[in-house]
């Protein structure tokens, strides 16, 4: 695997790519295997903007840091959601005044409210970090979720863990899913100061006996085969 840095600095950036489980179709997933077992995804939940709040000395509020009092009704608020998490991922990106919806937000996002609109909402939501928004913070973010990533993978390894990353999450055998957890909690309050949040998603099916589609198996060495 490599690290890729952005804008011609070591500290902007950084994220590691190149193994294969990275870009798998959720109908392959369920296969993976670690060690002889089925794979679990540790991910840390919120990480940008709680590693933000964390650069500048701050408490984040309670509860979802993506949730919007102004949009709590909406219809499909899982949806909601996830747009008002992709713009807030872009304002931390960009370096000028948002405009227009990111892309494939504009079903996710209500109509009636524009972009900017949507934007002074987040500002009020977070107030202590909202100077910095559309300054093009989010690389620097990056390289400081990747550094949390290194050091869980390096930590875990020493313990005998295998751990593959994704981004801002990793995956571990099923049985060290715990044990992964506590590592990730340890690494994240030591390098920003705050609780983190880390979710998990198993790569398996939770009971087997409700499955009506067989899945591949894969490895870690072997290449995908699909059941007879």
């Amino acid at each position: 695997m490599r690290r890729i840095f952005t804008r011609q600095r070591f500290t902007s950036g950084g994220r590691l790519f190149g193994g294969f489980w990275q870009s798998l179709k959720k109908e392959h997933r369920y296969g993976l295997i670690i060690e002889g077992e089925p794979a679990s995804e540790l991910d840390y939940g919120q990480i940008a903007p709680r590693l933000l709040y964390g650069l500048v000395g701050k408490t984040p509020p309670d509860g979802d840091l993506y949730a919007i009092p102004e949009l709590a009704n909406e219809p499909d608020r899982k949806e909601c959601r996830k747009g008002l998490k992709k713009l807030l991922n872009a304002i931390l990106f960009m370096e000028k005044t948002i405009e227009s919806k990111p892309k494939g937000t504009a079903r996710q996002l209500p109509r009636r409210y524009s972009a900017p609109e949507l934007v002074q909402m987040l500002r009020d939501k977070h107030p202590e970090i909202s100077t910095y928004f559309e300054t093009g913070i989010g690389h620097h973010l990056q390289y400081l979720e990747s550094q949390v990533l290194v050091e869980v993978l390096i930590k875990l390894r020493r313990k005998g863990v295998i751990a593959l990353p994704l981004h801002d999450a990793i995956l571990v055998p099923r049985s060290r899913r715990h044990e992964a957890e506590e590592v990730m909690a340890n690494v994240f309050r030591r390098q920003s100061g705050l609780k983190s949040i880390v979710e998990h998603k198993p790569w398996y099916i939770e009971n087997e006996t409700e499955s009506k589609k067989p899945y591949g198996i894969i490895d870690t060495y072997t290449k995908i085969t699909q059941p007879s």
